[in-house]
């Protein structure tokens, strides 16, 4: 694939390359949908799935379209509470787990964070008291004048 340049008046822009670019440094993420957003969602899908269905078993007795339609809404009302029913315990039961999962990876994410903070503590004043049991000046910065040598992930 050749990379194509688009010239604008004052400069040229290679823009397959800034493409490429924004999708490495912020890849595309679903956008954020509330819970009465997934509610309805799922709804309208369940509701559309339950009279496509049911739209497929009209009897052939059954006069013009009006009448179809009418049949159709009469025995698709079972399955439109049904619907919302199901669409709510999913949305409910995923969010709940989705919610514990999240608290105990932050949980975790505390613990390790501690650890390797006391760790890099404890390394700090062994060798303080290395250097000064050996009569030599120590002059190393505590670890939180220091920089965190690797970024959290974002």
């Amino acid at each position: 694939m050749a990379l194509r340049s688009v010239w604008v008046p004052s400069y040229s822009v290679n823009v397959l390359t800034y493409v490429w670019a924004a999708r490495r440094l912020r890849p595309a993420r679903m956008p954020n949908i509330t819970k009465p957003g997934r509610f309805l969602i799922l709804l309208t899908v369940l509701i559309v799935v339950a009279f496509f269905l049911v739209s497929l078993e009209v009897p052939e007795d059954v006069g013009g379209l009006r009448a179809q339609v009418v049949y159709v809404w009469k025995e698709a009302e079972p399955l439109v509470v049904v619907s919302a029913v199901v669409a709510l315990i999913v949305v409910e039961g995923w969010s709940m787990l989705a919610e514990k999962y999240l608290r105990e990876r932050y949980r975790k994410g505390r613990e390790e964070g501690r650890e390797e903070e006391r760790k890099a503590w404890r390394e700090w004043n062994d060798r303080r008291i290395l250097a000064e049991r050996s009569g030599r000046p120590f002059t190393e910065p505590p670890p939180s004048n220091q920089e965190d040598p690797k970024p959290p992930d974002r």
